[in-house]
């Protein structure tokens, strides 16, 4: 729970909306799954998120959508007045949820980390990802939430660095993250796939 936090000192807070996802990356830092709390729990943490006096909320997981009140916390969040800014893979929001979504907030991560099907493979055990992340920042620009996009630099991808950087040139999005792979937790089981070793000096 959050105790004595000093909002002067914060302004943001990340808040893991449980840890289930619907990817199995080898690559991933998770080492277990914790059960789900009730919704109850979930609204008593964001209550003491508001009493803090912090406004903006990044929301994570795990997978956020995996969560079963996951727009039952986004609706509580939004209707306290909190700004909203959600990361997501992405591929649980559909034609039909995206507008929902976009009215409670102020910010979408996706996910890019290959244009390549058999890399996104193995990467995410999923070869439509980058496709349907094409087609949620040209929606969610539409409905005018800012994007941005994240790529994990791994063995298996950064040779398509510059790949992604040309189809993100194309794209209406705010800003472009990469994050190298560090083998933490789960991800140390497949630290050879995915960290590249730095070159001796």
């Amino acid at each position: 729970m959050i105790r004595n936090i000093r909002s002067e000192k914060l302004d943001e807070i990340h808040y893991l909306l449980g840890n289930s996802c619907n990817l199995n990356c080898d690559f991933c830092f998770w080492d277990s799954r914790l059960p789900n709390f009730p919704i109850e729990f979930k609204k008593k943490i964001v209550d003491q998120i508001i009493s803090t006096g912090i406004k903006k909320v990044t929301v994570s997981g795990g997978e956020p959508l995996c969560d079963k009140d996951f727009m039952d916390i986004l609706t509580y969040m939004h209707k306290a007045g909190l700004e909203i800014v959600l990361h997501t893979n992405g591929l649980k929001i559909t034609q039909r949820s995206l507008k929902k979504i976009a009215a409670f907030i102020s910010r979408i991560s996706l996910t890019m980390d290959s244009v390549d099907e058999d890399i996104l493979f193995q990467m995410r055990k999923n070869r439509d990802i980058t496709q349907h992340t094409i087609f949620l920042v040209k929606q969610f620009h539409k409905l005018g939430v800012p994007v941005s996009i994240k790529t994990l630099v791994t063995k298996v991808n950064h040779r398509e660095i510059v790949n992604i950087g040309k189809v993100l040139s194309g794209l209406p999005i705010q800003y472009w993250s990469l994050f190298e792979f560090v083998p933490i937790g789960r991800g140390k089981t497949n630290k050879d796939k995915f960290y590249i070793n730095p070159k001796p000096v």
